[in-house]
């Protein structure tokens, strides 16, 4: 995948905010607490910053239903999933979540059918797609779907149907892409200070295994290292 017009991240920009976000990374241990600071921060940083003609790029071609980018295997850092279950399980009834592990369980048993080799270019529809293609915890999504700005749904397209095809590459928004990225190399540079497995994981394997294990945030904290890591 490659930046909007191949421009370099506006690096500059990003310097205050960037130390704003690890300070409170580092002060801080609750991952719920960590998530919804950087989420309110990162999007007025990027509504602010989209103001600007020189971050603005070229116009998105993402809508509401346009969900191939909904088929890739996506990768996060470990306080992402932590705060997802949480929200989870705070919202939803104990009947409702054991309807999600049963479908998250679904997804899991397909995607690990895939040889180790092929864990990236396999192509299963998101668990938390809607029937009409809108993502069901669109608020508390994980960075990677976030990042993803496509300014042509159209090649979003040959990335679900030709998966192994490296020539497709899809073209975002620099601004937003290099953003996030910066946001999930600041958690995996704190998680790493603190002696903490600081890889990122799988989006719906390791979600799947902390709605079940609630330990699992714990053993991660002690220094143990999580399941389906890269």
């Amino acid at each position: 995948i490659k930046t909007a017009q191949g421009r370099q991240p506006f690096m500059d920009h990003f310097k205050d905010i960037a130390q704003e976000l690890y300070d409170f990374a580092y002060d801080h241990d609750d991952s719920s607490q960590i998530m919804s600071f950087f989420y309110d921060k990162m999007t007025n940083f990027i509504n602010e910053g989209l103001k600007s003609p020189e971050l603005r790029g070229e116009k998105l071609d993402c809508s509401t239903g346009c969900a191939s980018c909904c088929h890739l295997p996506v990768k996060c850092p470990p306080e992402t999933i932590f705060f997802i279950a949480h929200c989870l399980q705070t919202a939803l009834p104990k009947g409702q979540i054991k309807e999600l592990k049963s479908v998250l369980n679904l997804y899991v048993h397909e995607w690990e059918q895939a040889p180790e080799n092929k864990k990236l270019s396999t192509r299963l529809p998101c668990p938390f797609l809607d029937p009409v293609n809108a993502c069901m915890i669109y608020e508390i999504r994980p960075f990677s779907c976030r990042a993803f700005t496509s300014t042509n749904v159209r090649v979003c397209e040959q990335l679900l149907t030709r998966p192994d095809d490296e020539s497709v590459t899809v073209t975002q928004n620099s601004f937003i892409f290099a953003f996030f990225q910066l946001a999930t190399t600041i958690l995996s540079s704190v998680a790493k200070s603190k002696n903490r497995d600081h890889r990122q994981v799988y989006f719906i394997p390791c979600l799947l295994m902390a709605l079940e294990n609630h330990e699992l945030e714990s053993d991660w904290k002690g220094g143990n290292e999580l399941p389906y890591s890269d």
